[in-house]
């Protein structure tokens, strides 16, 4: 773990990622027992994000209090432009980003989002760059072992 991450994780506990689960709400009750624990949000989709950029829809998933920190926003997405804004515009909330390329659910591969990443490691080595070009933020990357079990790429995925 390189010094820039080991400073934000103090602790080798880590909330996971839950969609309708690690909100507000938890996060801050998570923060009251512990202290180091590396807080994570739920996964915001790059595409929410710039509907909420453009003003159709509130930011109460990007909500935060100042003892959250260290905390990681996860993002997903397809679209490496889209990726970067979401980039840009989440270093102002984040100590870290995460990026889902592991989400097996059906409505988030069918936007050839989350897992189905698995299957183009291009398309997720152009999707790193750009989440790293639009911060200064530590950026991480949630993967599967491979799409499916007869379709294990994790080596090569992780390499591209």
């Amino acid at each position: 773990m390189t010094n820039r991450v080991q400073h934000l994780i103090q602790s080798r506990v880590s909330l996971a990622p839950m969609a309708g689960i690690t909100d507000y709400v938890l996060r801050s009750l998570i923060r009251k027992y512990s202290k180091n624990c590396l807080l994570t949000t739920e996964m915001i989709s790059s595409e929410y994000l710039a509907q909420t950029l453009n003003g159709r829809s509130g930011i109460e998933i990007l909500k935060r209090d100042d003892n959250h920190s260290p905390i990681s926003y996860q993002i997903s997405g397809h679209k490496p432009h889209m990726m970067r804004q979401a980039a840009e515009f989440l270093t102002q909330f984040a100590d870290m980003v995460d990026i889902n390329m592991g989400c097996p659910v059906k409505k988030v591969v069918g936007g050839q989002d989350g897992a189905a990443l698995m299957r183009n490691p291009t398309l997720a080595a152009d999707l790193v760059k750009a989440v790293k070009e639009g911060t200064n933020k530590p950026v991480s990357v949630k993967f599967r072992l491979g799409y499916t079990a007869e379709e294990m790429n994790y080596v090569e995925y992780g390499q591209a």
